[in-house]
């Protein structure tokens, strides 16, 4: 179990984790509360992720979940959640894939698959996903030919286009103010 604290950022809260953790291959399960978020969603038309939408502001988080692996050597995972919050004219959902966020009160739980080496890599669809084939640590694989084709992309995700996105703040947090 991971608990983030508040104010600390994702994804490097987790990637820090996963590392102290040794943790190589799972899959990983949250809930709590993110603030000013940073997702993407799959853009059919562009066959890969869209651009960074911000969501500003506290949105709860309803669910998030995603694989672990690694590419390049280094801890892999995807952060794809739905979140939810109260506005104006009622409850506002968003989902997607989170890119970065602040947290303010946070738990992950990993379930770790110590006996397998997952490796990630993009897909042809632009999305990051495990490869299918694991190889189990004493098979020993070829850690050399993994992180040669894993080098071609960042481990954590490609932004190709930006765009924001303004929600305004829920009648409550704008009597806080």
């Amino acid at each position: 179990m991971i608990r983030i604290s508040s104010g600390e950022r994702l994804p490097d809260a987790i990637v820090q984790a996963l590392r102290e953790h040794g943790i190589r291959s799972g899959w990983l399960r949250g809930s709590g509360v993110l603030h000013d978020v940073e997702l993407r969603a799959y853009d059919a038309e562009a066959g890969a992720l869209g651009g960074v939408r911000r969501v500003a502001g506290p949105v709860h988080v309803l669910s998030l979940e995603g694989s672990i692996g690694q590419s390049g050597g280094e801890p892999s995972f995807s952060m794809r959640a739905l979140l939810a919050r109260e506005c104006e004219v009622g409850l506002a959902t968003f989902a997607g894939e989170i890119e970065s966020a602040r947290a303010v009160a946070v738990e992950v739980l990993v379930t770790a698959l110590d006996d397998v080496a997952l490796e990630r890599s993009l897909d042809a669809a632009g999305v990051w996903l495990v490869s299918g084939s694991a190889q189990g640590r004493a098979g020993s694989p070829d850690r050399a030919a993994t992180d040669r084709a894993a080098a071609t992309a960042p481990a954590w995700s490609v932004a190709a286009r930006s765009c924001l996105l303004y929600t305004s703040p829920s009648p409550r947090d704008r009597q806080k103010s």
